[in-house]
């Protein structure tokens, strides 16, 4: 987002991932070296350059935000082709760019993502449906959708803004959404029945969302009500019940809906909450997990 070039100045930048006129080797090998975690799993991400693969090609990209300024930059190298978008006018760059990319790089795709939703939806059997209902949760940030059968097809509910939305099945393991270009939600690894694993795909980049286990039935909301200071962020959130449910408030802010995403855990918009509790069973504090943010401790302030 907070780009300070031109777009001439831009495309000298990128050609030389083409070229390696400047740094050689070393500078290309560089910058693409995947970041290996500290349990050995190997990311998606390098030096500053994210890998993935858009309707069967391999690309690189990166991009970003600052205000309201956003910028995309997306390249194929074996095709040797490149796209950026710059905007001051707080767009989705990411998503308009890949709209841009549909158009040039149609004759290059070597699968159409979406194919089975031109050739009209697919009929799918109750008993397929039933392996793939149930809860999908989203970490770091402790999103849940929850998958439900209705009718002849999936409904799917973001329990973070309640938001409803019916699929469209295009195989016996993939569905869309009618009217959102390029998203296609696919369900795999079924284990005793059922899918253990939901990728959604848009616009080249995609989420994995694994199998959640069911809430508990019975939770007394009112045990993790109060005060909780971050000696980190120097604040503190209030916990607080309405109308039967869990809300966080920050000060001059409205209170913001708390959803049960597990035992002792709780998920709003982007974050999510993992209480814990002393030997009595008393809640004590919490981390709170944000974006990229994890770990915040709060410490639950005496009465």
């Amino acid at each position: 987002g907070g780009l300070h070039t031109t777009l001439e100045d831009f495309q000298k930048w990128d050609e030389n991932y083409y070229t390696q006129t400047v740094g050689g080797d070393k500078f290309y090998d560089t910058m693409h070296e995947k970041v290996v975690l500290n349990n050995g799993d190997t990311t998606d991400y390098a030096f500053g350059l994210g890998f993935g693969e858009y309707k069967g090609l391999d690309f690189v990209s990166h991009g970003g935000a600052w205000g309201a300024f956003t910028s995309s930059y997306v390249r194929f190298d074996e095709q040797h082709m490149s796209f950026v978008l710059f905007s001051n006018s707080g767009m989705n760059a990411g998503g308009r760019l890949f709209q841009v990319i549909d158009i040039f790089m149609k004759e290059n795709f070597k699968e159409e993502e979406n194919k089975e939703e031109e050739s009209g939806p697919t009929e799918i059997s109750k008993k397929t449906l039933k392996m793939y209902e149930g809860r999908y949760k989203l970490d770091p940030q402790g999103l849940i959708i929850e998958a439900s059968i209705e009718d002849d097809s999936l409904k799917m509910l973001q329990t973070w803004n309640k938001s409803e939305y019916k699929l469209t099945p295009t195989s016996d393991t993939t569905f869309v959404l009618k009217g959102v270009d390029n998203l296609v939600f696919s369900f795999r690894k079924i284990e005793e029945k059922e899918a253990q694993e939901m990728h959604v795909f848009q616009n080249g980049n995609h989420s994995d969302w694994l199998r959640e286990e069911e809430l508990p039935k019975k939770v007394d909301i009112e045990e993790f009500t109060g005060l909780f200071y971050s000696e980190e962020l120097l604040c503190t959130y209030t916990i607080l019940t309405k109308n039967d449910s869990l809300f966080v408030k920050l000060k001059y802010q409205e209170p913001m809906h708390l959803e049960l995403a597990g035992e002792d855990e709780f998920s709003a918009a982007g974050g999510k909450a993992k209480f814990y509790r002393n030997d009595d069973g008393k809640v004590m504090g919490m981390y709170v997990d944000s974006g990229r943010v994890r770990n915040i401790h709060f410490v639950r302030e005496e009465e």
